[in-house]
């Protein structure tokens, strides 16, 4: 994901077909020229064309799953802190939901384990270099695409952070959260870090442009 170019970009360029076609108008070769076959543009043409689809949509499919995923967990979170808020269950029950809670977050983890990793690196990298898309940003749309994508990705945060907040402090043991890699778990210690990452790379760079 950090490989991808910045999401607020809807056309992206492969190069792939310009290269090819000026290879074959521009050289000296006549021959290469006499022979270039009339349908071998429209299928580089359609070649570019599926590379850009699939270059636009992957950051986007991949950012709305977490957003899903951790909102899918953090509904059963909600639900069982307002339950132990209100006691009305045994104990027992209360046991039986909270391992319904740990096997769901187990699941979700061996699942998206190594795409939360990249998710959360992403999200560092992109916007400690362009949050400065918001003001330099020439086009309207531009903005508000990522405009979306900062609300998408603040509510992922979100989300993963409350289904850890919302377990009451003699559960934390065993947390319900989603987690990075066996490494880290998405709960507000973690969101505060990389918002301080994301300040810091964001100074440095703005210092360095007014350097330059």
């Amino acid at each position: 994901m950090v490989a991808l170019p910045p999401k607020h970009k809807f056309l992206f360029a492969t190069k792939f077909y310009d290269s090819f076609a000026n290879y074959l108008t521009g050289t000296s070769n006549s021959a290469v020229e006499s022979n270039y076959p009339v349908y071998m543009d429209s299928f580089l043409g359609l070649v570019d064309i599926v590379s850009s689809i699939c270059t636009i949509r992957i950051p986007y499919s991949v950012d709305s799953l977490l957003f899903t995923v951790a909102l899918g967990l953090w509904v059963p979170c909600k639900y069982f802190s307002e339950i132990l808020e209100n006691g009305n269950l045994e104990v027992k029950d209360i046991l039986d939901m909270f391992e319904d809670l740990r096997v769901l977050s187990d699941l979700l983890n061996q699942v998206f384990n190594g795409l939360v990793v990249s998710f959360v690196l992403n999200t560092m990298l992109y916007y400690s270099i362009h949050l400065m898309d918001f003001v330099l940003a020439p086009s309207i749309i531009d903005r508000l695409v990522l405009t979306i994508c900062l609300v998408g990705t603040t509510g992922t945060f979100y989300f993963a952070a409350e289904s850890c907040a919302n377990i009451q402090q003699e559960l934390t043991a065993y947390p319900v959260g989603l987690c990075g890699g066996g490494m880290f778990t998405l709960d507000y210690s973690l969101v505060i870090s990389v918002l301080n990452t994301i300040f810091t790379i964001f100074i440095l760079c703005v210092q360095f442009q007014d350097k330059q």
